[in-house]
């Protein structure tokens, strides 16, 4: 009798630790390094650094992954290679990829059901359109995904952005219309994640308004949602801008945000995939559990 009791708990153990499985969803935020740049050469180049790019996602298999800087050719080039994947990113006008950054999101078909999709410009005048915001240097394009997950039927929403690397004003501006966007497209109780290259460092970094007053740039993520490298059980503080080796400071530039679930893992990926670096950033990990 004893023995059979013990054996029934075993299996009830087991199977909660399976459902948790079931539950956890793992994203990628990548920022992959535009092709083309004239200081990219040798190991550098976009084209001795792709294959590396097929090796990482397939090694770390997330369920989604949202890129940054993709030029059209990359774009193409990623989807082709993973057809097991469906595919947004934010378009021009008249359909085509655009030149800069196409903010690729990549999900899996067999984890993942697209349910809707959209993207947005980071501007103060029609984020609808092509425009470039407040004092931003680039177009900086926003695409998310609302998905529901085939095995817990759980949906959840992801957003992929690139705030400027120039711009002061346009990170603080962008910051706060990324989230009345995220409040307007998925709501206060929904699953939702944001993620990407910020271009400014964490949430102890000031850029200067317009007005002249200091403002800590991703402070309002951190008001309306929980950061995960600061808050996964398992997680790293290792640096995510590494600059190709060729910098001496490094800083972290790119996050995960995420409201209504449980940050399990957080992991900047630095791992050998094939060539000394795959970008000059390296990509991060999060698991969560909705």
């Amino acid at each position: 009798m004893k023995i059979l009791v013990l054996l029934t708990m075993a299996l009830l153990l087991m199977g909660s630790i399976y459902a948790k499985k079931d539950c956890e969803v793992k994203f990628i935020s990548y920022n992959i390094r535009y092709e083309g740049a004239a200081a990219d050469t040798g190991a550098l180049d976009w084209k001795n650094r792709k294959e590396a790019t097929v090796n990482m996602i397939r090694q770390e298999q997330p369920s989604v992954i949202g890129f940054q800087e993709p030029r059209p050719t990359q774009t193409t080039f990623v989807i082709e290679q993973f057809p097991d994947y469906g595919h947004v990113y934010a378009k021009m006008d008249k359909g085509e990829i655009p030149t800069g950054s196409s903010v690729l999101i990549l999900y899996n078909k067999k984890r993942c059901k697209l349910l809707d999709w959209g993207y947005f410009w980071l501007n103060e005048k029609d984020i609808h359109s092509e425009v470039k915001g407040w004092d931003a240097h680039n177009l900086r394009p926003t695409s998310w995904v609302k998905l529901k997950d085939k095995k817990t039927k759980t949906i959840f929403y992801y957003f992929n952005t690139h705030l400027d690397h120039k711009g002061q004003v346009a990170r603080i501006e962008g910051v706060e219309l990324l989230i009345r966007q995220m409040k307007e497209i998925a709501g206060e109780n929904a699953h939702v994640v944001i993620a990407g290259d910020m271009n400014c460092n964490p949430q102890t970094a000031f850029d200067t308004h317009k007005d002249g007053k200091p403002v800590r740039v991703l402070q309002p993520f951190y008001d309306w949602m929980k950061g995960g490298r600061e808050t996964a059980r398992i997680t790293d503080d290792h640096y995510t801008f590494n600059g190709f080796g060729k910098i001496k400071t490094f800083h972290w530039l790119d996050y995960f945000f995420y409201r209504n679930g449980q940050a399990l893992k957080f992991e900047t990926l630095t791992k050998d995939y094939g060539a000394p670096y795959i970008s000059d950033h390296y990509p991060i990990a999060l698991t969560l559990n909705f």
